[in-house]
């Protein structure tokens, strides 16, 4: 008879293997419903995951499941792939942090060709008003009015 766990150790999962991520991987794809969601979008959905549950290595494990396969066989490819991964992996950084999504950029850019590396920037001109404007244009679409007044009453009190 088996006996239950101490309550000093904790049941956990095995860990698992590279092989195992690229099944599921496989499985997901197949899964996906790229009918009505388009074939590129899969590998959305497990790169959120791996990066939340603090395997950031299996995320890396899915860029180069990813970069083996046809479509990302050119750097042009690859180079938009690496950018839409960090995009999914900078919408992660509120929920999950900085530092988890970080790891994967660092890890996907230790063993990325160096033909994929894209130096470029995904927007060129940033535009911010002065903080000046933002605080005398009433209708700022940056902070409520009554947020707008108090601060101009505490820059008039100083």
């Amino acid at each position: 008879m088996a006996q239950p766990p101490s309550p000093n150790k904790a049941a956990y999962p095995p860990d698992r293997t590279p092989d195992e991520a690229i099944s599921l991987f496989k499985a997901l794809e197949a899964k996906f419903p790229s009918a009505t969601l388009g074939d590129d979008r899969w590998y959305f959905i497990p790169i959120a995951a791996l990066v939340g549950s603090g395997q950031p290595e299996f995320a890396i494990q899915l860029y180069t499941y990813l970069i083996s396969k046809p479509e990302y066989s050119t750097p042009q490819a690859r180079q938009e792939l690496v950018r839409r991964l960090r995009e999914a992996l900078v919408k992660c950084v509120p929920i999950v942090g900085v530092c988890r999504p970080l790891e994967v950029v660092f890890g996907i850019s230790k063993i990325e060709r160096e033909e994929d590396k894209d130096y470029s920037f995904s927007r060129l001109v940033i535009e911010c008003p002065p903080p000046s404007s933002i605080i005398q244009n009433k209708k700022s679409p940056f902070f409520p009015q009554s947020f707008l007044q108090k601060i101009s009453q505490a820059r008039l009190a100083v």
